[in-house]
């Protein structure tokens, strides 16, 4: 009864050495087989390699494909030469933005102060207190009054900012 079960386990050893033979055998550019089935191709390859005085076949398909590799690995080198320098672009047109947002917030920033000032002064105009220009420069108006924070705070947890 082992017979069979060893006989399954052997032919599955041999079709997977077979297996991984023909992998490494697809991978060998030693000896090609190369089969053409268009007529006008085989003509034109018959002519040029008469013009071109080749003395064997496989040197001149080795030629063709040389020649063709190489203009492809050129074009693969321009196609990423083309695309490092969209992306040198791009980096240099994201680091320009990116310090105008910059600049944008610090501006911000200083009229929002400006604003609180002017709004803490109104504040203490309409309510008949006293108009200390020294908090002004010491900074006490610079922050929000508490309601409006509160507003900001809503508003931001409202558009997921918080």
């Amino acid at each position: 009864m082992d017979r069979p079960a060893d006989s399954l386990k052997t032919s599955a050893k041999i079709r997977m050495k077979r297996r991984k033979y023909l992998q490494e055998k697809e991978k060998n550019f030693e000896h090609v087989s190369l089969y053409l089935y268009d007529r006008e191709l085989m003509e034109e390859l018959k002519k040029d390699f008469e013009v071109r005085g080749f003395d064997s076949k496989s040197k001149y398909i080795t030629s063709l494909i040389k020649s063709g590799l190489r203009k492809e690995q050129k074009k693969r080198a321009i196609v990423a030469d083309a695309i490092s320098v969209k992306l040198d672009e791009t980096n240099e047109k994201l680091e320009e933005l990116q310090a105008k947002v910059f600049q944008m917030q610090a501006e911000n920033e200083v009229y929002q102060k400006l604003l609180c000032n002017i709004y803490h002064l109104l504040e203490r105009l309409f309510y008949g207190e006293d108009l200390s220009f020294e908090r002004l420069e010491r900074g006490q108006f610079d922050g929000l009054p508490p309601r409006h924070e509160e507003t900001l705070q809503a508003v931001r947890e409202e558009f997921g900012i918080a």
